[in-house]
């Protein structure tokens, strides 16, 4: 934690369809650190977190619910020691 090597752990992403309308995206996590989940309507980008901040991390995986309305999404997650 106190040299930042904590952030160099690979994020492990999932994904479950929930309903005809949303989508779980869930990725691993190290306790304390902060994660955002950005989407983009191209693999390529850009991405954007949509104005939120970082979530801090209680435990080891954390779930969002997206929606899927609007067509083709792509996630990519970001973890950090500040919001």
């Amino acid at each position: 934690f106190f040299n930042a090597s904590v952030t160099n752990f690979p994020i492990n992403v999932t994904t479950r369809k929930l309903d005809a309308n949303n989508l779980e995206v869930r990725y691993s996590a190290v306790r304390s650190l902060y994660y955002k989940v950005l989407t983009s309507t191209n693999v390529d980008g850009p991405y954007t977190d949509g104005g939120q901040q970082g979530e801090r991390a209680l435990e080891a995986s954390i779930p969002t619910t997206n929606s899927l309305v609007g067509g083709r999404k792509f996630f990519r997650i970001t973890g950090s020691q500040a919001p």
